[in-house]
């Protein structure tokens, strides 16, 4: 049942772009569509592999400091999917590539999306600073409980 949704929901999709661009190709003609498509692919491309690269340069320096990534990386790769949907043919998926183009709703999917799933592992996080003053955040398996340990009184092993 599952997979007959999935496969309606895609043809469905199809079909719809499909229609869209035939009621914009009788306003402006079929070439200047082809045209637009072939546009929509060629800043999709550069756009996906620029913030790609940006995403996997913060990955890489998150995983040195060995830390969670920062809000960049997420960013980056929200950015990248977006030009990569701008590069899929069509004007639906447009809409939602410029929806992740927009740093104040691409911050709304970002948070949804990973605070939800880091919760729902059963995981916390913690941010510290380091010595050089950038702050580094953490993931760990349980609740946390953020505190200071102070040991005052420690015990002296018995001869």
């Amino acid at each position: 049942m599952r997979r007959l949704l999935i496969v309606l929901a895609i043809v469905g999709y199809v079909v719809a772009e499909l229609a869209i661009l035939n009621w914009l190709a009788g306003y402006i003609g079929w070439l200047w569509v082809i045209c637009l498509l072939a546009a929509q692919f060629a800043f999709g491309v550069i756009i996906a592999r620029r913030a790609g690269a940006n995403a996997f340069r913060g990955l890489g320096q998150a995983m040195q400091r060995g830390s969670l990534p920062d809000g960049d990386v997420g960013n980056a790769a929200l950015t990248s999917l977006g030009g990569v949907l701008l590069a899929v043919p069509g004007l639906i998926s447009d809409v939602f590539a410029l929806l992740l183009f927009i740093p104040l709703t691409r911050n709304v999917i970002r948070g949804i999306t990973v605070g939800r799933r880091i919760q729902a592992a059963g995981f916390s996080t913690t941010q510290t600073s380091s010595p050089d003053g950038t702050t580094v955040t953490r993931l760990h398996e349980g609740i946390v409980i953020e505190g200071e340990v102070i040991d005052d009184d420690v015990a002296e092993p018995e001869n």
